[in-house]
Formats: structure tokens, sequence, C-alpha cells
């Protein structure tokens, strides 16, 4: 028993949409964008429908794009002298 030639090319336009989307929703959502890759790649249609689904993280580094470093950091960095050897 051969397996269609269209539930192949549907299968590879699943795995493309969803390798592609998934990534993109976990972004805007502060989700792991490398994680959610692999989620679009090994769960296809069903990892697209559990990260539209996921609330948005509040305190994530993941997809924070506007993250600057604390101030105690800032003022050790301005306080350290580097003495060549």
């Amino acid at each position: 028993m051969e397996i269609s030639p269209i539930f192949t090319v549907l299968g590879i336009i699943n795995t493309v949409i969803s390798v592609i989307a998934c990534p993109i929703i976990a972004g805007n959502k502060n989700r792991s964008v490398a994680g959610w890759i692999f989620g679009g790649l090994f769960l296809g249609l069903i990892g697209l429908l559990i990260v539209a689904c996921l609330p948005k993280e509040k305190n994530s580094l993941c997809g924070n794009r506007h993250f600057q470093p604390s101030f105690s950091y800032i003022t050790i960095l301005s306080n350290t002298t580097f003495y060549p050897n």
C-alpha cells in the first residue's frame, strides 16, 4: 500500500507552515523562539495550536527585545580598573 503523493505534499506544507509560524507566535508572546522551532517541527499543527493558546509571558528574557542591564552591573563595570600585564 502506497501513500498518495498528495498526502506527502500536504505533510510537507504542514511542516513548513508550522516551523515558520510557531517561532513567530512564540516570539510575540515572549516565549522561547528556538524551542518553538522544534515544537513546530515535531508537533506540526498541534504545536501551532498549543503556542497560539499559551498566555503571554510577562517576566521572561527569551523574547524581550528591550532588555537593559541593571544599574548595579553598569556601576561595577564603570568602577573597574584593568591593569595590563
